[in-house]
């Protein structure tokens, strides 16, 4: 029961993201602000589909491989702006696996991280430029996620804005520390997620 209800959730929010980037498909020229926010909620969408995909292929159903979601995050997110030249260094070292409760909303900061960088770290600059995506695990066993980039770096009033305010709600909720920190060489973004596995 439990494999059919994961594999049902995880179609419908397939047809729905399908829906989504139809609908933006067919936009009329000139309205290029809708389309690029259907196709962010598609991705947020997306983000919340691969936790699910993820959730289906366990045996146990109660846990996420977030390795294989950031992964998957990072890639389709690469694919979608693959026209900024942007290149993606993922380093996931190590098993890291959540509960369910966890990884839904941890999978949708780092989306939204992820989505900052692809849209705004990069402007400034002559395109291009590179993403790092680090996992680790702590001396504390916490597991750490760094998203960072090479780019102009973020102001940090950026930070205290509606679009933070909502990834502070995640990660709160995703039992995770969040924090903005300097960038070694003092170039471009660091942003550090660290969090313990939950029950």
């Amino acid at each position: 029961l439990l494999a059919e209800l994961h594999h049902r959730v995880k179609n419908n929010l397939q047809s729905a993201i399908s829906l989504l980037r139809l609908r933006a498909r067919r936009l009329r020229p000139g309205v290029e602000a809708a389309r690029a926010e259907l196709l962010e909620v598609a991705g947020r969408l997306q983000a919340l589909a691969e936790v699910q995909a993820r959730i289906h292929a366990a045996e146990d159903f109660s846990s996420v491989d977030m390795r294989a979601v950031l992964d998957d995050l990072a890639g389709s997110l690469a694919d979608l702006y693959a026209d900024k030249g942007i290149a993606v260094s993922a380093e996931l070292g190590g098993a890291f696996t959540l509960p369910v409760r966890q990884a839904a909303p941890l999978s949708l900061v780092c989306y939204e991280l992820l989505l900052n960088v692809f849209k705004h770290a990069f402007n400034g600059g002559e395109g291009g430029g590179t993403l790092r995506l680090v996992h680790s695990r702590l001396p504390d066993a916490r597991h750490e996620i760094v998203i960072g980039d090479d780019g102009v770096g973020m102001d940090p009033a950026v930070a205290e804005g509606t679009g933070w305010t909502l990834i502070r709600g995640l990660a709160k909720e995703a039992d995770a520390e969040i924090a903005l920190e300097p960038p070694p060489g003092g170039g471009g973004t660091r942003i550090a997620l660290r969090v313990a596995e939950g029950e």
